[in-house]
């Protein structure tokens, strides 16, 4: 994880989770929009 400038890095612990619920959000997403055009 790279430092932005002036902040330090959060706990990988702490990324790992937010990127995990944004995976699982954006998952979600893309799996709406597929299914729509499916059904569609």
């Amino acid at each position: 994880m790279v430092a932005v400038q002036g902040f330090p890095a959060p706990p990988d612990g702490l990324l790992d989770s937010a990127f995990l619920i944004l995976l699982m959000q954006w998952g979600s997403i893309i799996a709406g929009t597929i299914f729509l055009f499916a059904s569609g």
